[in-house]
C-alpha cells in the first residue's frame, strides 16, 4: 500500500496528477514516512488487492490517528470500498481524507468482518514555513 498526496486531484484530460516528496533510499527502511502539511490538500490511501477472478467484496480502509494524550488509536474515519477479482495487476482502489491532523497515523486494510489484512503507516509534519 502506498500513500499520495496529491497537489491537483486531475489535468485537463481528467487524469491524476500525484506527487510525493522525494525521499533518500533510507526511507525505504522508515516505520512511518513523513508528509509535510499542505493545507486544503487531500491525502489518498492506495491499495491493490490480489485476488482469486471471482472473488467479489468489500474492504474497509480505517484511517486512525494516535491520540497521544490518551495513548491509543482513534478511528477518524471508514471507508467502505468495493473489491472485484481477476485483474492480472490486482485489484486496486483508494480513499481519501482532507485536513488531517499533524501527528501519527495509520490506515488499516480490514476485511467486512475486522481482519486486518494490510496497514500503512505514515505521519504528518507540520509544514516548514
Amino acid at each position: 500500500m502506498q500513500v499520495f498526496i496529491i497537489q491537483y486531484p486531475r489535468d485537463g484530460n481528467g487524469n491524476y496528477i500525484v506527487s510525493y516528496e522525494d525521499r533518500s533510499w533510507l526511507s525505504f527502511f522508515s516505520y512511518s514516512p513523513d508528509f509535510h502539511e499542505a493545507s486544503d490538500t487531500p491525502v489518498y490511501a492506495y491499495t491493490a488487492i490480489f485476488s482469486p477472478a471471482n472473488l467479489s467484496t468489500n474492504i474497509i480502509h480505517n484511517w486512525q490517528y494516535y491520540d497521544e494524550t490518551k495513548k491509543s488509536w482513534i478511528t477518524e474515519s471508514r471507508v467502505e470500498l468495493s473489491v472485484s477479482g481477476g485483474r492480472g495487476g490486482g485489484f486496486r482502489t483508494y480513499s481519501i481524507q482532507n485536513n488531517l491532523a499533524s501527528g501519527n497515523w495509520r490506515v488499516s486494510v480490514e476485511t467486512p468482518d475486522g481482519a486486518v489484512i494490510g496497514r500503512l503507516r505514515f505521519t504528518i509534519v507540520p509544514a516548514r514555513q
